[in-house]
């Protein structure tokens, strides 16, 4: 139902002076065109955001005239939103094309992306080089094909030519008018296209831009304004512009809403119930349909769709059925306290309830977490407190103080009961699963500690209203329930101890803190000790978090509770499992207390939309010099170490093979060129930056690969094998120079010899040094990182190259020679000759495994191999 009211023209987005100006004069390009759409899943996704305006006045360009510009701040921040959703939803940084007023970021405390993201400026010459680009293939832009998605965000003023009926975006320097920009546009190949306009007098675009592959939005008709965000609810009555901390930020009217709708989430963190048909995705018709009921300003927002396609369009792709079945996903919500008192239940004590308001807070926005997965509402059980939903602050799960989502109270015996519901069927209001089914449960409250006399042990124990539950109690209730995986996350202190009773191979439990230790609340501050708001303060009023909590549950919503993007999908494969989750917990939480995890293998495969199989990208550095015929042992090692990762199922292709040819000039066809120094760097750039490398030969011939950059899923081993060395710290041979002089405290850095000058093998200029291996490392965006090196004095690369998410395995340490004699160092004996059970009962032999029954199964030690592990569980090749 649209207000009526008087129009402010100070808050319309057009430039009032050239309202009905006549427009640019120019060739009337060809109409718009289109393919008839596959029903396909798009290999590809890109985006062009465009906004010509400033949303404020910047100094990087002394030539603007700043005082003409209009200077709305949500110019700046509904991009930033935009860009941040297409990130949420699988699109990557370097296929969205951010084409900004005069090309430079406005700085926002707000809406602060990593990093500059602005790449062009928003000028006409800017959006057709980009969509030039995009169409053809040049300029350093991919080529977008019929299977690819196609995403377009315009911003900024709008107006209109009525001498030729021509809606126009306005752009920095020179306005562009509809018929130009779809001429544009249409020259991209793309399978789908999806467009969103804000700007003023946007429905005039829809006539030039319509195909049966392409959906279009609009804020507005050919001849309307568009407006502002008013802060007039709709049918739930949320802020629109956010106030915090003394500063307003604005959202266009139906940017906030469409952008609400795709994200499900609000700006200021509330769950949008945008799902209309309940399937886990939100289509373009949803979109639409949420933003033609939700827009409160005097605009008429328009909705093309000549294909039909809209219902079954999604930002991440096209397919006409999507999510995981409702029914298969259940979950179980459990806080032993209240945030407040409520009514008093009978039987219910209320002496030790301490009040902390995150004992809510979490609840809700845990429930909203498992809406925005595919949950539905019925196979999600709440027990709080006393069994009355808590009202006093901003967390109102159905904006309606007269409804509940609390199902019982959270007391000892309906614990009990719901998890025999579960497992048995027959109690009102639980549903029972079967064995195909995914269960998620979550636990908040005060944890405990009690001493078990029969074990000689403390046992944790889960505080509820009435009676506190023994660890071994509560996993006995669960393991009631014949189902396929269940997914643990437990706040409370003391959760360490619930690990050693649900220890079974199909759950994964992640704890806030070992068994001794205590879990805390958020504590607005960082790793670092730097402020961050991690409980929101709005409106005078301050809502908490557990500070475990607070970070699991960003990793998994994508968003921080006041919406700020989490850039928490460390495997970039568009889910955040629960894995990824626990990471995203330890790399932030700054509490003292250490976060636990069981089955780390199964995590990596677990996610809220249930079980979906990693399969990381792997990648192979192989290296082992060769000046004699006595050292063919170290080609032969690491050919057998090729050998077994063939046999792993790794891709040749992506093992970079570095030797020499043997003595008798014959090319084998798998090495990729001689170990020397620039080959080995060659190696490194290639995982880092991919592209095309050249791999020299002693024979003079040149192997050439193209290699895939390496992602955030990848797991890269590197292997190294030859003679090792020490060189003293802050010295370099001459030409070099120490990039990192006095790090040693041992005061002097380790070398490893790649093959150098045949007249001269022994030359300083063809040594690896500790740390600048250790700078290329970091260059590589990978997910796990495996170094093993077998060299004297290799234990002058620990210090430097050991790192989160690496294992690093040395034949001994700084001080020792790594001898050549058998039985000698090497992971690859390991790998074949050490049981399955050697260290870990799992059936596979693990590279910590290799390196434990190495140093365990040399019968002198004239070495000591070791290693340092930041890989969370066991690492298998």
């Amino acid at each position: 139902m649209k207000i009526e009211r008087i129009l402010s023209m100070t808050l319309c987005f057009v430039l009032c002076a050239t309202l009905f100006a006549v427009a640019v004069a120019g060739e009337t390009p060809a109409g718009p065109g289109g393919i008839e759409p596959e029903q396909n899943n798009p290999v590809d996704k890109y985006a062009v955001l465009i906004c010509g305006d400033y949303a404020g006045y910047s100094e990087e360009d002394p030539i603007i005239d700043y005082s003409t510009l209009w200077g709305y701040d949500e110019f700046w921040g509904d991009m930033v939103l935009m860009y941040w959703i297409l990130l949420e939803n699988g699109y990557t940084d370097e296929d969205i094309y951010f084409l900004y007023a005069d090309g430079h970021d406005y700085p926002s405390d707000r809406y602060d992306p990593e990093g500059e993201v602005t790449d062009y400026p928003a000028t006409k010459d800017d959006v057709n080089m980009v969509f030039g680009g995009l169409a053809y293939g040049i300029g350093g832009f991919p080529r977008v094909d019929d299977n690819d998605i196609l995403v377009v965000f315009t911003f900024d003023h709008g107006d209109y030519d009525p001498s030729e009926n021509m809606s126009i975006l306005c752009l920095i320097g020179e306005d562009m008018r509809a018929d130009e920009f779809a001429w544009s546009v249409d020259r991209i190949d793309a399978g789908y296209k999806m467009f969103f306009m804000q700007q003023c007098f946007s429905g005039g675009f829809i006539r030039w831009l319509e195909a049966p592959n392409t959906v279009i939005l609009t804020a507005c008709a050919w001849n309307e304004v568009a407006w502002r965000a008013d802060n007039i609810a709709g049918t739930i009555p949320w802020p629109e512009n956010e106030e915090i901390g003394g500063t307003t930020y604005h959202h266009g009217e139906f940017n906030f809403h469409f952008i609400n709708a795709l994200r499900k989430v609000s700006p200021l963190g509330y769950h949008v119930y945008s799902d209309l048909d309940d399937n886990n995705e939100i289509s373009m018709f949803e979109t639409f349909q949420w933003v033609e009921s939700e827009d409160s300003q005097w605009e008429t927002p328009q909705f093309s769709d000549p294909g039909l396609i809209g219902e079954n369009l999604y930002l991440k792709g096209y397919w006409e059925t999507t999510g995981v079945p409702l029914s298969e996903k259940f979950a179980v919500l459990i806080c032993g306290d209240v945030a407040d008192y409520g009514l008093p239940e009978a039987g219910i004590s209320y002496t030790y309830s301490y009040g902390y308001d995150e004992f809510w807070n979490d609840i809700v926005l845990m429930y909203w977490i498992l809406l925005e997965n595919g949950f539905h509402d019925d196979n999600i059980i709440i027990l709080y407190g006393d069994g009355v939903d808590y009202d006093g602050n901003r967390y109102d799960p159905d904006y309606d103080p007269t409804s509940q989502i609390t199902d019982f109270a959270a007391t000892y015996d309906n614990v009990e009961m719901v998890f025999y519901g579960l497992a048995f069927g027959g109690v009102p209001g639980v549903p029972q699963m079967d064995g195909d089914d995914f269960l998620f449960v979550f636990t908040f409250d005060h944890g405990g500690l009690i001493w078990d006399d029969t074990i000689g042990d403390w046992v944790s124990t889960l505080c509820l209203m009435d009676k506190d539950m023994r660890a071994d109690v509560f996993a006995w209730n669960v393991g009631q329930i014949d189902c396929g995986y269940i997914l643990f996350f437990m706040q409370q202190c003391h959760s360490g101890g619930f690990i050693e009773y649900l220890d079974e191979d199909n759950y994964v439990v992640v704890t806030v803190c070992d068994k001794f230790e205590y879990g805390w609340r958020a504590d607005d501050l960082d790793k670092d000790g730097n402020y961050i708001m991690e409980n929101e303060v709005l409106y005078g009023e301050t809502c908490h978090h557990g500070e475990f909590n607070y970070y699991f549950m960003n990793a998994f919503r994508k968003v921080t509770p006041l919406g700020i993007h989490v850039d928490a999908d460390l495997t970039g494969d568009g889910r955040v499992s629960a894995y990824e989750a626990f990471r995203w917990v330890v790399l932030h939480d700054s509490r003292p207390e250490t976060t636990q995890l069981w089955n780390v293998d199964l995590s990596e495969n677990i996610h809220l939309c249930g079980y979906h199989a990693f399969k990381p990208t792997k990648w192979a550095l192989l290296v082992a010099p060769v000046r004699a015929e006595w050292e063919l042992c170290l080609k032969d090692d690491i050919s057998d170490m090729r050998n077994y990762l063939l046999a792993r199922g790794w891709d040749d292709d992506h093992i970079i093979f570095l030797t020499v040819e043997d003595p008798t000039g014959e090319f084998e066809w798998w090495i990729d060129g001689d170990a020397t120094w620039q080959n080995v760097k060659n190696a490194l750039d290639a995982l880092e930056r991919g592209g095309a490398y050249d791999f020299v030969h002693s024979t003079g011939e040149v192997t050439t690969q193209d290699f895939k950059p390496s992602d955030k899923d990848d797991i890269i081993y590197i292997s190294l094998k030859d003679h090792g060395g020490n060189y003293p710290d802050g010295m370099r041979p001459p030409g070099l120079v120490d990039p990192r002089p006095g790090d040693e405290d041992d005061g002097y850095d380790g070398t490893f010899c790649t093959y150098g000058n045949p007249l001269d093998p022994w030359d300083q200029a063809y040594f690896w040094f500790d740390d600048e291996m250790d700078i290329e490392l970091d260059q590589i965006t990978y997910y796990k990182l495996i170094l093993e090196m077998m060299a004297c004095f290799a234990g002058e690369f620990l210090p430097d190259c050991a790192g989160d998410m690496r294992l690093v395995c040395l034949s001994c340490e700084e001080y020792e020679s790594s001898y050549g004699v058998p039985p000698y160092y090497d992971i690859y004996d390991g790998l074949v000759e050490a049981p399955d059970d050697y260290l870990v009962d799992d059936g596979f032999v693990s590279v910590e495994e290799a390196h434990q029954w190495e140093i365990d199964t040399m019968p002198v030690h004239y070495q000591n191999p070791i290693s340092d592990d930041q890989i969370p569980g066991e690492t298998k090749l």
